[in-house]
């Protein structure tokens, strides 16, 4: 009985993961028509010319983004997506993206 209980909960989690590869694979497939269409088509190919953005990235920034003239230069559009790390200094300890480091007051 034991053993039978297991294979039911294996079956299961096999069709969860069949539901969810499906869903994956129709969600992908919408996000590239979408970006074929004319209001993304230019924006994602200039997007997709920077190394290391791919279709997604591309659709995640115009999509989440919508208005890039908000941003004064392109080094402010790379901080608020999180490309260039904050730095902020207190009297004896700068913060740099996560990192504490006790600096010289000489």
């Amino acid at each position: 009985m034991k053993e039978e209980s297991g294979k039911q909960a294996l079956n299961a989690l096999i069709d969860e993961a069949e539901s969810q590869r499906k869903l994956h694979l129709r969600v992908t497939r919408e996000i590239k028509v979408l970006s074929q269409g004319p209001k993304y088509k230019d924006r994602v190919k200039l997007l997709r010319s920077i190394p290391g953005i791919g279709l997604l990235s591309a659709m995640i920034i115009l999509t989440e983004v919508e208005n890039m003239d908000r941003f004064p230069n392109a080094e402010k559009f790379a901080s608020f997506i999180g490309l260039i790390p904050m730095s902020r200094s207190l009297p004896s300890i700068r913060l740099r993206s996560g990192h504490r480091t006790r600096s010289r007051t000489t």
